[in-house]
């Protein structure tokens, strides 16, 4: 029997933390339990908004007899996959979507490695069954999948699932990261202080590339990445994309300025559950937010305090003021909360509309919940009088989700999480500091051009200091056509109109129409499991996955061993970071006795001196080819294993690097193997 004692303590402790993939074998003889990682790529391609994360992974089966094993993955809850592809002899396959239920994890699934590594990918993970992996194979796996970036008061932040310490005890043979930014506005700052050491390239204000690379790596801490932008006024991002198959698609991003002293007044009620089931570290870290954010109100502000379980109790009748005498009988009410059993947060949520009457301020609720009661949320939407922005904080790890974004969703509002191990107050107060700089509300976009549809959301944020918001949509006709943002500030109506390109290209903008397939799919993913299904919306959720390849609720990836592929399809599909050259990758890999180099070269380096160069594993150089005479786009050159002087190379790892000029874009590992 396999000993998983030490790993099941570890994640009763740790179990809110993620990290990279894993494979489960399936056999319950393998002396193992999962097949050895051995190294890790990530490519991450920032374009304004949003990042298209690239992660190459390969496992290795240790044992002397042929096995199946499950890839898992703990796909970020925001981020949809849009493709995986695999390897087998050398050969490239592209997993294709199918209507079925994902593959579970080798095991009962009520106990054992299986359990645990369902609970450590989360609901939104991804699994994808190998077949016939022979002893001693590598099974290579490429994963791609889209998310919107963090945004708060100009600072972008990004993160992937790096911590692997609860699986992975031992340091793989090398890690390897690249990110590639592409920004509309100065880049100001960066850091990636998960992994110090990382090497940077910025050629101008807008461009921005951060490497790093470290053979025998331990991969236990998340990999973070910050950077900062110039934002001192509304200004919008758009992406656009034509395909002949599809239509147009579009995402517009609005992202308004700092925090500014010509922001609304506000009125604002603070929703807290005090059920049993937010008893302890929940409750308590609720109560604390609360009185932060009841510091950083003005006078001129007003508010009111509500709890709810089965019943609600309420600190005043109305709102009051936020002077210092009411904000300390506050901090006294929130301290005397008596608990009660239930939980009724639709009675709740209607309670707290019910507390304003006045459409000229900026109204908000901001609710501390599990989110396990019922709430109908097009019942809220149809009681929100006064354009209220709903913003609910899951707290714990059972959350209803669905209930909760699909509420946010339709009433000018947004979600986001916490547990008793990540809750941070920092992220707290940056919630906090956006309800808290209400620019503009009332906010309308008129889409000056006749073409356009199924917007969403449908619902638009207020503008909030230093935050973003987005849409998406369909269009049928490309063209420069403007943009109407429009809303209520202090000074009165406001408007703003801003020119877009609709492009015809196929190619611009590669992830323009996954962006929307997402949002869309988001949606009905959220009514389905609030409302129930119907034939009617599982056809059409089903027919988009298909349509995008972006897996659902219903459909899952399969590995065919039928369905191949080549390095030119997958970097089609690959948002191409144009204003850099770099290194994609080799094949094959091990290689015996030569490999080929992929490569790609902006036109900005045309007339530059481009070399790539080969060290061992102890930084001795061992070769270098020339490439300077090659054209932008993309290219391939053979690397036939022999050094400078055309000696064989010992079998072992190598480190390739593509070195522009004076400055080093990014390497890759390769493997010699005899």
């Amino acid at each position: 029997m396999k000993k998983i004692l030490m790993i099941f303590v570890l994640l009763l402790v740790y179990s809110s933390l993620s990290a990279t993939g894993v494979i489960i074998p399936d056999d319950e003889d393998y002396p193992k339990d999962l097949l050895k990682n051995k190294l890790c790529e990530i490519r991450v391609n920032i374009k304004g908004n949003m990042a298209e994360t690239i992660v190459y992974e390969e496992f290795i089966n240790e044992w002397n007899q042929p096995v199946d094993g499950v890839y898992s993955f703990p796909l970020p809850e925001y981020a949809r996959a849009t493709a995986i592809y695999y390897w087998r002899n050398d050969t490239t396959f592209k997993a294709i979507l199918k209507v079925k239920e994902q593959t579970p994890n080798p095991g009962t699934g009520s106990g054992g490695v299986a359990a645990l590594v369902n609970d450590y990918i989360g609901e939104n993970g991804i699994k994808i069954l190998f077949k016939g992996i022979a002893a001693g194979e590598v099974q290579k796996v490429e994963l791609h999948y889209i998310a919107n970036l963090d945004y708060h008061m100009g600072e972008f932040g990004y993160t992937f699932p790096l911590n692997t310490e609860l699986f992975v005890n031992y340091p793989i043979d090398y890690l390897n990261i690249d990110v590639n930014i592409e920004s509309h506005r100065p880049i100001l700052s960066y850091d990636m202080p998960s992994h110090p050491g990382f090497v940077f390239t910025q050629e101008d204000d807008y461009n921005l590339k951060l490497s790093y690379l470290k053979s025998k790596a331990y991969i236990t801490s998340d990999m973070k990445l910050n950077y900062t932008i110039v934002n001192p006024e509304l200004v919008i991002d758009f992406h656009s994309q034509f395909r002949n198959d599809r239509g147009g698609h579009f995402t517009l991003y609005y992202n308004s300025p700092d925090t500014s002293p010509a922001s609304l007044s506000k009125e604002i009620v603070f929703l807290v559950e005090n059920s049993s089931r937010m008893r302890g570290a929940k409750f308590n870290q609720s109560i604390d937010a609360v009185k932060t954010a009841l510091e950083m109100l003005s006078e001129e502000d007003s508010f009111n305090i509500i709890f709810f379980n089965s019943i609600t109790s309420k600190f005043r009748y109305t709102p009051v003021a936020a002077d210092s005498s009411n904000i300390s009988s506050a901090i006294g009410f929130l301290e005397a909360a008596a608990w009660n059993y239930g939980s009724d947060l639709h009675n709740g949520l209607l309670e707290a509309l019910a507390q304003f009457s006045d459409a000229a301020k900026n109204n908000s609720i901001l609710t501390f919940t599990t989110g396990y009661s019922p709430v109908d949320p097009l019942e809220i939407e149809e009681e929100n009088e006064y354009s209220t922005g709903i913003f609910l904080i899951g707290m714990g790890t059972e959350v209803e989700r669905a209930r909760i974004e699909m509420t946010a969703n339709l009433n000018y509002g947004r979600a986001f999480y916490f547990t008793e191990e990540n809750y941070d107050n920092n992220e707290v107060v940056k919630i906090l500091e956006k309800i808290n700089s209400p620019l503009a509300k009332d906010i309308d976009i008129t889409f000056n051009k006749s073409d356009i549809s199924n917007i969403c959301p449908e619902k638009y944020l207020s503008l909030y200091g230093g935050t973003q918001f987005h849409v998406s949509g369909l269009y049928d006709i490309g063209e420069t056509n403007s943009i109407t943002i429009e809303g209520v500030n202090k000074n009165g109506t406001f408007i703003e109109e801003f020119q877009v390109e609709y492009t015809a290209d196929s190619l611009e903008n590669s992830s323009a129409d996954k962006l929307w397939a997402k949002q869309k799919m988001d949606e009905l993913e959220w009514e389905i499991e609030v409302y129930g299904e119907s034939d009617e919306l599982k056809e059409e959720l089903i027919d988009l996955s298909l349509a995008y390849g972006i897996r659902c609720r219903y459909t899952a990836y399969i590995a065919d061993y039928t369905t191949t592929t080549s390095l030119n399809e997958i970097e089609d599909e690959t948002i191409l970071p144009e204003s850099y050259s770099f290194l994609k990758s080799n094949y094959p890999n091990p290689f015996n006795p030569s490999t080929r180099i992929r490569f790609f070269l902006s036109d900005a380096d045309i007339g530059k001196v481009k070399i790539v160069k080969i060290f061992d594993i102890l930084g001795r150089l061992v070769a270098v080819i020339d490439i300077s005479g090659f054209s932008g786009g993309w290219h391939e050159i053979t690397f036939d294993g022999r050094d400078f002087y055309g000696s064989a190379l010992a079998s072992g790892t190598y480190i390739v690097t593509l070195q522009v000029g004076n400055s080093v874009r990014n390497s890759i590992k390769i493997v010699l193997m005899k």
